[in-house]
């Protein structure tokens, strides 16, 4: 197994661990930690230290921007980190939490599971009315 850390701005991490929970149930693996607005930027190092601190496993961050704050932080933990691997995946998106607790259930390793989640979140961006083929009058 790998632990799972969910990091972004504000209520983003919890909000979409709670949209996952909504539709696949048991999250349980994801662990969701907030860079709140009353939140330092040592303050929230220190709450993602321990987790990562604190594992004795492979570790995947998964944080909501590119070059955001939590993104940056997790970067310089995972780089000083010795003990295991641990991976930093930006632009985490609703399809690629749905698509982890499938690839979690299966066993695969941190490497593949990263490399499906991107492909997963890629194909999760389209435009709607293209997507279905449709026609809305803005062709």
């Amino acid at each position: 197994m790998m632990k799972i850390v969910l990091v972004g701005h504000g209520d983003f991490p919890h909000g979409l661990a709670n949209a996952a929970k909504m539709i696949a149930g048991d999250i349980s693996f994801l662990k969701p930690i907030s860079f709140d607005e009353n939140d330092d930027i040592s303050s929230f190092e220190k709450k993602l230290k321990v987790e990562i601190e604190n594992s004795h496993e492979d570790i995947l961050v998964m944080a909501d921007l590119f070059g955001g704050s939590p993104f940056n932080v997790a970067m310089k933990l995972a780089s000083q980190h010795q003990k295991n691997k641990v991976k930093v995946l930006t632009g985490v998106n609703l399809p690629i939490i749905l698509e982890l607790s499938s690839l979690l259930l299966n066993g695969y390793d941190i490497d593949i599971i990263v490399s499906q989640l991107i492909a997963t979140g890629r194909e999760g961006i389209v435009e709607g009315f293209q997507q279905l083929g449709l026609y809305n009058g803005d062709q």
